[in-house]
């Protein structure tokens, strides 16, 4: 992990102390974004169409995803 550059060390005592330099964040929509290009062709429809039919998610369940996006995008600006 260290050589990949997502964390750092200090030594401490006859140890190391290790610690991330990667927010978790930023880790996640590169992996996200991987997964999307790797995947689905750069695609986020086709993604989230695929982990629909995946999960078999009724109507209901997708309202519920679509209100929380809309929260989290007013709380953000």
């Amino acid at each position: 992990m260290e050589s990949k550059g997502f964390v750092d060390h200090e030594k401490e005592g006859k140890g190391y102390l290790y610690f991330p330099i990667v927010k978790r964040s930023d880790y996640s929509n590169q992996s996200i974004n991987k997964l999307v290009d790797g995947y689905f062709q750069g695609s986020f429809k086709s993604m989230v169409s695929f982990f629909v039919k995946k999960n078999d998610m009724n109507l209901k369940e997708l309202e519920a995803i679509l209100k929380e996006m809309k929260k989290e995008e007013g709380s953000t600006k």
